[in-house]
Parts: C-alpha cells; sequence; structure tokens
C-alpha cells in the first residue's frame, strides 16, 4: 500500500507512506517548535499528528487552512498547527486512520515472509 486519498469538502488530500524523508521533515519541524525532553507529553501527542499529517500529505485545493512546508517559517507552521487543531474530528480521523494504515509494518512487502522460511 504506497498512498491513500480522501476526499474532505470536495479537496483532495493524498496521504503517503512514511519515508526516510518525511522522517527527516520531521525532525526539521519539532526543532523549529523546539520539542525537547521537556516538551509535555500531551502538547508532542497533538504536534506528532500534525507533523505526520505535513510532512505525508498533498492537499490539492482549499482545506480551510494554508497547510504549511517544513521549509516555512515557525509561525507559519504554529498558525497552520493551531488551524489544523481546529478542524473537524472527522477529518482527523479519516487522515490519521489512513496514514496509520499506510505506516503499519505488516504493509511493508519488503518485511513479507518469502515463503522460504526455517521450521523450528
Amino acid at each position: 500500500m504506497t498512498d491513500k486519498i480522501i476526499t474532505y469538502n470536495g479537496v483532495t488530500v493524498v496521504l503517503k507512506r512514511a519515508t526516510v524523508r518525511s522522517r527527516l521533515h520531521s525532525g526539521i519541524i519539532y526543532r523549529k517548535f523546539d520539542v525537547g525532553e521537556g516538551t509535555p507529553d500531551e502538547e508532542f501527542s497533538m504536534l506528532f499528528n500534525y507533523v505526520k499529517f505535513l510532512t505525508q500529505a498533498t492537499v490539492s485545493g482549499d482545506i480551510g487552512f494554508a497547510v504549511p512546508s517544513y521549509t516555512d517559517k515557525p509561525e507559519h507552521l504554529q498558525a497552520g498547527f493551531e488551524a489544523f487543531l481546529e478542524m473537524p474530528e472527522a477529518f482527523f480521523d479519516a487522515v490519521i486512520m489512513a496514514l496509520t494504515r499506510l505506516d503499519d509494518p505488516a504493509n511493508e512487502t519488503a518485511l513479507q515472509p518469502d515463503g522460504h522460511e526455517k521450521k523450528a
């Protein structure tokens, strides 16, 4: 499974499986939010889902807020975060469920048994 397409209010959102690139871009965003050991778990949890959305989604159309890039200034990322938090729960559920399925290691074909396993 390489991507999942959802439609929200007529806007197409293409969600892609996590890659090394998306992981590295995530790290850049976390640094811009000054995430560290002292970051409260609640804040990190909210930010984690937003960062997954930013680094694994492509939005075609007006979703209701400007979706920033990892290269944007911290204030643009923060504004996007605040707008993301105000999105309807149905949108969030659709995005996060799709990303969870895409990133599930069980869906990674390179990790599937090849049928030549040794039997105990």
